[in-house]
């Protein structure tokens, strides 16, 4: 898959954020200057940025590395999630859903639920339960931005997962991760945002053109560096690197395409666009009309995540 570049705007969550601010200017502020130079030193002493998101945690980390190890095992994973009894009773739970469960007998037994699943579920029901309150973060004057961002990063990943499916050469956990990841420079920035706006005595002046195409290219670099910190695999980091250049390989396709449904479906909710414009501006050579209805129906049917 080498999808082209597809014509829609880069800034659609800043877009959204700052849509009730009262500044429209397409220069930038004092105060939004001193954010934009606060998030470049970000990039530059990347142990900094532990200030405004949180550390991966421990189980998330320990999970990630067993997933690595080519040599895992379900006895393994389950080593790992006996430790967290909320983590393994969402497993049981899962198994035991109808969509699942195959026996009249309800399934308590950890490992087998876990062979059940398999490790590619797994780490779709995991991750997101580990990772949601990095997320869950509730700033005072973008009291929107935690649910927002969460719902995207959710649904970037299922569509990772969705628009893999036939690479067989390709990890379908590493596709399920690198969607939920790839916004995690969006939540810093938004935490030095807030934390500017509490800090200043002033009206905020904020949600300029040119500011919000500055957080954008920030965002991306910050997303990249957090990945490093976390020690996140390999692969996810290079196909968030490759986000901001002319190169790509297929993750990096996969990525990029699936979070522009995403941000189209979030256009489409808050009503920027109709849903036949957003076909018209995704469609390309390596996807059809049919192929990008049938995503954002699938976002559409998604319950609240």
């Amino acid at each position: 898959m080498r999808n082209k570049i597809i014509n829609m705007p880069d800034t659609i969550i800043f877009d959204i954020m700052f849509e009730n601010m009262p500044i429209r200017n397409e220069n930038m502020s004092i105060l939004e200057s001193n954010i934009i130079n606060q998030l470049n030193n970000l990039l530059k002493e990347r142990e900094q940025i532990s200030q405004y998101i949180t550390s991966l945690p421990q189980i998330a980390a320990q999970l990630l590395i067993e997933l690595e190890n080519e040599e895992t095992d379900f006895i393994k994973i389950e080593s790992i999630l006996n430790k967290d009894p909320i983590l393994a009773a969402k497993v049981l739970s899962i198994v035991n859903s109808a969509y699942y469960k195959h026996t009249s007998q309800p399934i308590t037994n950890l490992l087998k639920a876990i062979s059940i699943l398999g490790l590619d579920c797994i780490i779709s029901i995991l991750m997101p339960v580990l990772l949601k309150g990095v997320f869950n973060i509730n700033l005072y004057h973008f009291k929107l931005f935690g649910s927002v961002i969460w719902q995207h990063s959710l649904e970037t990943a299922v569509l990772c997962q969705t628009l893999s499916k036939d690479q067989k050469e390709i990890s379908q956990f590493h596709c399920y991760l690198m969607g939920l990841v790839h916004d995690l420079g969006k939540v810093v920035a938004f935490q030095c945002i807030s934390q500017n706006l509490t800090d200043t005595k002033e009206a905020p002046n904020i949600g300029s053109d040119c500011f919000k195409q500055a957080l954008s290219q920030c965002s991306l670099g910050l997303s990249i560096q957090t990945a490093i910190l976390w020690q996140l695999p390999k692969e996810v980091i290079k196909s968030l690197e490759l986000q901001v250049t002319n190169k790509t390989n297929d993750l990096a396709s996969i990525l990029h395409l699936a979070n522009k449904i995403s941000e189209a479906n979030l256009m489409i909710e808050n009503n920027h666009m109709t849903l036949l414009r957003a076909i018209e501006l995704i469609i390309n050579d390596d996807i059809s009309k049919a192929q990008v209805t049938q995503c954002l129906n699938k976002l559409m049917d998604l319950p609240p995540l």
